[in-house]
């Protein structure tokens, strides 16, 4: 039995806010970016789990139940293509089980997220071009548009990859 048979993708729940700040602070802290960061579990309670959630986060996890990654997203919309996407804000796996389809597996979640809401696409950005996360979206069919900044994964890509996780997700 390998790791990705283990791996289990759901959606986070209000209790998770404990872990995913830590995720998120390792985040920071790995993008050199540990300054900026505000988050606090209060804020991130209110504007993912409050009466109107700003994002969606899937959790990946491995028994027993440890947070191990997350994706975070919203809808967009393209008023250039008049069509909604998802914009994939962060995808984050931890050092130490990163290369193993994890972070994959999670942009596939995204991605069937997407085509189960008739969203034409799933776009995010690069921050360092130089980063292993430039080669990683690379690697998954996203395309640069506008500035070498921004990724998108549409048509053919999106399905293709959409499929790659087929196992289900779950609510919380």
């Amino acid at each position: 039995m390998g790791l990705l048979d283990e791996l289990e993708i759901r959606f986070a729940r209000a209790d998770d806010t404990s872990a995913m700040l830590a995720l998120i602070r390792e985040l920071a802290d790995e993008e050199g970016r540990a300054c900026e960061l505000t988050a606090d579990e209060a804020s991130l309670r209110r504007s993912l789990f409050g009466v109107r959630p700003a994002a969606e986060v899937l959790i990946a996890e491995l028994p027993p139940r440890e947070p191990i990654g997350f994706a975070l997203f919203f809808r967009s919309y393209s008023t250039l293509r008049a069509k909604a996407g998802l914009r994939v804000e962060d995808v984050f796996v931890r050092r130490p089980v990163r290369g193993r389809g994890i972070g994959t597996a999670l942009m596939s979640a995204c991605a069937r997220i997407a085509v189960q809401r008739n969203c034409e696409m799933v776009d995010c950005s690069v921050h360092d071009r130089r980063h292993e996360s430039a080669r990683f979206y690379a690697g998954l069919g996203a395309i640069s548009i506008t500035d070498a900044a921004d990724r998108l994964v549409a048509g053919p890509t999106l399905a293709s990859l959409a499929a790659r996780w087929p196992h289900p997700f779950r609510r919380g």
